[in-house]
C-alpha cells in the first residue's frame, strides 16, 4: 500500500514537498540561537514559502514563454517547472523588507536560513534525480545514468546528484558553524569562560559563505547540463543559471565585506516575545 501511495503521489513531488516542510522546520528550530523567536520565524517562514514558490514559477514562465500562451496557463500546474533562483531571489528580497519591517538583524537571519536553504535545496535535488529532470550530458563514465523516462537509453551525467551532495556538505557545514556561532556567542555571555580576542564570529558570514559557494558550484555544474534551460547569452554561451550565479556571487562578496566591516553592529536580534 505504502509503494501504491508513492507510485500515485509521485516521489518527486513527495521530496520537493519535504523539501520545504523540513527546511521551514530547522529554521524554526535553530531560529533561538541567533535570539529569533520561533513565533516570529514561523511567521516569516510562511512569507519564505509563498515568495519562493512564486518565485520558482515566475522564472520558469519568464525562460519558457512559448509554454505558457495565456495568463491562465501561468497557473496550470501540470505545466510543472520550477527554477531555483527565481525563489532565492525572490526570496532575498521578501527576506530584507520583513527584516526591516520588524526591525531584525539581517545578518542573523540570513545565518539561521543557510542550514534550512542547504537541507531543502538538497533534498529537492533529490527530487529533480527521481523525477528525471535537470538531467546532465552523455557520458561515458561509469557513474552515467540512464534516464529512462526520456525515452532513451544513454548514460548522462546525475548533475542533479552533483548538486545534491555540494549541498549536503554546505548543509553540514552551515549548521555546524551556526551551533559554534551560537556557542561561542552564549560563552562570552554568560561569563564562565575566556573567549579568545578574534575568535568570535562575524555574524552573516555563514550565509555570505553559503551563497558564494553555492553560486560557484552551480556556475561550473551549468557547463555539463544538457536539459534545456532557456535561452543561452551570447557570445560567452552561459545560460540564464549562469548569469544569475555570477549576480548572487558578486551579492554574496559584497555581502561578507560588509559583515567584515560592521562588526560594530548588535550581534543578536532583540529577541521577541511569543
Amino acid at each position: 500500500m505504502f509503494a501504491q501511495f508513492i507510485y500515485r503521489i509521485g516521489l518527486y513531488n513527495i521530496l520537493q514537498a519535504s523539501a520545504f516542510t523540513f527546511a521551514i522546520l530547522l529554521g524554526i528550530y535553530n531560529a533561538p540561537k541567533c535570539g529569533i523567536s520561533r513565533a516570529r520565524a514561523l511567521n516569516g517562514s510562511v512569507w519564505i514559502l509563498i515568495s519562493a514558490l512564486t518565485g520558482t514559477r515566475l522564472l520558469f514562465i519568464l525562460l519558457y514563454p512559448e509554454r505558457f500562451p495565456t495568463v491562465m496557463s501561468w497557473f496550470d500546474f501540470k505545466n510543472a517547472g520550477q527554477v531555483f533562483f527565481g525563489g532565492l531571489l525572490a526570496t532575498i528580497f521578501v527576506a530584507i523588507f520583513y527584516t526591516r519591517y520588524h526591525r531584525m538583524e539581517m545578518r542573523n537571519v540570513v545565518d539561521v536560513v543557510a542550514p534550512s536553504l542547504g537541507l531543502g535545496h538538497f533534498l529537492g535535488r533529490l527530487g529533480c534525480f527521481a523525477g528525471g529532470c535537470c538531467y546532465g550530458a552523455v557520458t561515458n563514465l561509469p557513474w552515467g545514468v540512464v534516464f529512462s523516462n526520456r525515452g532513451e537509453y544513454v548514460a548522462r551525467h546525475p548533475t542533479q546528484l552533483y548538486e545534491a551532495g555540494f549541498l549536503f556538505l554546505l548543509f553540514l557545514w552551515s549548521l555546524r558553524s551556526l551551533n559554534q556561532r551560537a556557542s561561542l556567542e552564549k560563552t562570552a555571555a554568560d561569563g564562565t569562560k575566556e573567549v579568545p580576542e578574534g575568535s568570535m564570529p562575524v555574524p552573516g558570514r555563514i550565509g555570505g559563505i553559503y551563497l558564494l559557494a553555492y553560486s560557484c558550484f552551480r556556475f561550473m555544474v551549468e557547463f555539463v547540463r544538457a536539459d534545456d534551460r532557456g535561452g543561452f547569452f551570447t557570445p560567452l554561451h552561459l545560460s540564464p543559471s549562469q548569469v544569475i550565479a555570477l549576480g548572487t556571487a558578486a551579492v554574496a562578496i559584497a555581502w561578507l565585506r560588509y559583515c567584515h566591516f560592521r562588526k560594530d553592529l548588535p550581534r543578536k536580534s532583540p529577541t521577541e516575545s511569543d
